[in-house]
C-alpha cells in the first residue's frame, strides 16, 4: 500500500468518524435533552418555566412563524442578524419540548406570501412587518386540543438589542403563552366606546392593505392589546340597543352622548348579572381632540365638547361622578 493510499484511507476514516460523532450528538441531544455548555445557561429553562411545563395535563402545540427565506434573500445585514435570534428561540423551544416529555409539540412555519402558513399567521394575529407580498413574520402561537389559542405576536423588538434581557423577556412571553393556553375558555369582553380604541379588530395584513390604498387606519390601544391576551375582546357598537348574552364583561370607555336605547341596553346587561367597567372623562382633550377647521382654527376647539358621562345611567344605582373633577 502506497503512502498516498494510506493518506486517502486516513482522511476517509476521519470524515466517517466526524460524521458519526456529529450524528450521535445531534440525535442524542434530540432524544435525551440538550447539553447547555454556555456559561450563563442560555438554553436552560428557568425554574418558573419548568414548573409551568410540569403542570401540563393536556398536550399543547407551539407554532413558530419565522420568515427565514425572506430574511436569507433580503441581503440586509440587520435582517440576517435576526437569524441569531431565530436560532435562539428555536433551541429554547426545543428545551421546552424536551422537558415536557411529549406533552408539548413544536412546529415551524415559514409564512411565504399567499400560502396557508401566511393565512394561519394572520388568523392568529402574528405581527406582519412590511407591505404587499414582502411580509415578514416572527412570532408564535400556543394551541390546545380544547381550541384555546394564545399568541406572542412578535418575538423581537426593533428598538432593542438582542441581549440577556431580551432572552429573559422571550422566555417569559413563551411561558406566559403556554400557561394561558392551559386555562379554561377565555371570558368574553365587550368594548363600547365613542373612540376607536380597538383598531376595528383588523389583522396587521388588513391594516397594511388599507394603508396602501390610502385609507385611514387606526391602531388599537396598548391596553386593548394586553386585554386580548386574557379575554376574547369584541367591539360593541356605540349605538347598540342590545348587549348579547355571550358578553361576560362590558368595558365602556369615554361614553360620549350615548342614546337612551344604548343606556337601556347597558342597564339590562347589568341587571342580568353582567359586569360593567366604565371610564369617563370630563375633558378627554388628547383622546378626543377638537376637529380641525382651516377656516376657523380656534372656533372648533371652543365649541368642542370632549367630556363623557354615565350619570344618566348610574344615578339610578345611587352613584354620581362629578363632571367638574379630573
Amino acid at each position: 500500500m502506497t503512502n498516498y493510499q494510506r493518506s486517502a484511507i486516513g482522511v476517509a476514516l476521519i470524515l466517517i468518524i466526524t460524521f458519526c460523532a456529529t450524528f450521535l450528538v445531534s440525535e442524542g441531544t434530540r432524544a435525551f435533552g440538550r447539553i447547555d455548555t454556555t456559561e450563563v445557561g442560555v438554553f436552560s429553562l428557568s425554574d418558573g418555566s419548568k414548573r409551568i411545563i410540569d403542570r401540563l395535563q393536556k398536550p399543547l402545540e407551539v407554532k413558530l412563524f419565522y420568515s427565514k427565506e425572506f430574511v436569507d434573500r433580503s441581503g440586509v445585514d440587520q435582517f440576517r442578524e435576526l437569524n441569531s435570534l431565530y436560532y435562539y428561540v428555536r433551541d429554547l423551544l426545543r428545551a421546552y419540548e424536551q422537558h415536557a416529555g411529549g406533552r408539548l409539540k413544536v412546529e415551524e412555519f415559514d409564512p411565504k406570501a399567499y400560502t396557508d402558513a401566511e393565512e394561519e399567521a394572520d388568523r392568529l394575529r402574528i405581527t406582519r412587518y412590511g407591505q404587499g407580498g414582502t411580509g415578514f413574520y416572527f412570532g408564535l402561537a400556543v394551541t390546545s386540543q380544547s381550541g384555546a389559542e394564545q399568541a406572542v405576536k412578535s418575538l423581537f423588538d426593533p428598538m432593542r438589542p438582542f441581549d440577556n434581557s431580551s432572552r429573559s423577556r422571550i422566555e417569559y412571553q413563551i411561558s406566559e403563552a403556554i400557561e394561558l393556553a392551559t386555562k379554561p375558555k377565555k371570558k368574553a369582553l365587550g368594548v363600547l366606546s365613542s373612540l376607536d380604541i380597538t383598531g376595528g379588530g383588523m389583522t396587521d395584513m388588513m391594516r397594511q392593505l388599507r394603508q396602501m390604498q390610502g385609507q385611514p387606519v387606526s391602531e388599537p390601544w396598548g391596553s386593548i392589546e394586553t386585554l386580548r391576551r386574557y379575554y376574547e375582546v369584541s367591539d360593541v357598537a356605540a349605538d347598540a340597543t342590545e348587549i348579547g348574552p355571550e358578553i361576560d364583561y362590558l368595558l365602556v370607555v369615554h361614553p360620549k352622548g350615548l342614546a337612551d336605547g344604548t343606556l337601556y341596553a347597558i342597564d339590562q346587561f347589568v341587571m342580568r348579572g353582567g359586569k360593567l367597567i366604565a371610564f369617563v372623562d370630563p375633558n378627554a382633550a388628547i383622546a378626543d381632540p377638537a376637529p380641525q377647521d382651516p377656516q376657523n382654527p380656534f372656533g372648533g376647539a371652543m365649541n368642542h365638547d370632549a367630556s363623557s358621562s354615565l350619570n344618566r345611567l348610574i344615578n339610578a344605582y345611587g352613584l354620581t361622578v362629578p363632571s367638574d373633577r379630573f
